[in-house]
This record gives C-alpha cells, sequence and structure tokens, in this order.
C-alpha cells in the first residue's frame, strides 16, 4: 500500500518531503536511496523531529511558558493520535500513518 500518494494523506507526505529537503540536504539525498516505502516513512520522521526541535530551538517570539505550552500540545495532540490513529495536524498526520504502518506505538507505550 503506498499510504503517501493516498489522495488524504499526499500534502502532509510531501510536506514532509519538503521540511527534510530544506532543512537537512544530505539526509534527504541519503533518504533517496531506500526504497519509496521507507523513504516517504523516513521523511515523515524527520518532519516530526524537526517540528519538534525547531519548537524550541526557533523560540521566535514566543515566552518559554507559551513554548512549554506549544510542546504540551504537540505531545496532546500525538497521544490522541495515537489512540485514535489520525490526526489534521500537518506535522502528525504522516507520523501517525507510518506509526501504524510500522508498529512504532509499541515503542512509544
Amino acid at each position: 500500500m503506498k499510504f503517501w500518494l493516498e489522495e488524504n494523506n499526499r500534502a502532509a507526505f510531501e510536506h514532509a518531503r519538503l521540511l527534510t529537503a530544506s532543512y537537512s540536504k544530505s539526509f534527504y539525498i541519503s533518504a533517496r536511496l531506500l526504497p519509496p516505502k521507507r523513504r516517504w516513512a523516513t521523511y515523515a520522521l524527520y518532519a516530526f523531529c524537526r517540528y519538534a526541535d525547531n519548537l524550541v530551538d526557533k523560540p521566535r517570539k514566543r515566552t518559554p511558558t507559551e513554548i512549554l505550552a506549544e510542546v504540551d500540545f504537540l505531545s496532546q495532540e500525538l497521544k490522541l493520535g495515537y489512540r485514535t490513529w489520525e490526526s489534521e495536524h500537518p506535522i502528525l498526520r504522516p507520523l501517525i500513518i507510518v506509526a501504524k504502518q510500522y508498529d512504532l506505538v509499541s515503542l512509544y507505550n
């Protein structure tokens, strides 16, 4: 099953691919050597890690309290996504799909 090509998932996985290409050129190039299913899963995982990292490393004009609230929100959305197997969050949607594909939730619990 090409989960990254399903109509409801294409935009989210393309966003993950673009984040990977933008933030890590060498990682992006090396991921292209993987089979397509693993490549797109890698983009989803990288995009999530980059997004979470940027919340803290690029605080914008947010206070530490606001940043912690944003991280807490992401954590709650992730837990909810793992429980329901769905998310409309542009970063979490592909991650949740990949977690289900590769049974990554058991690693989380």
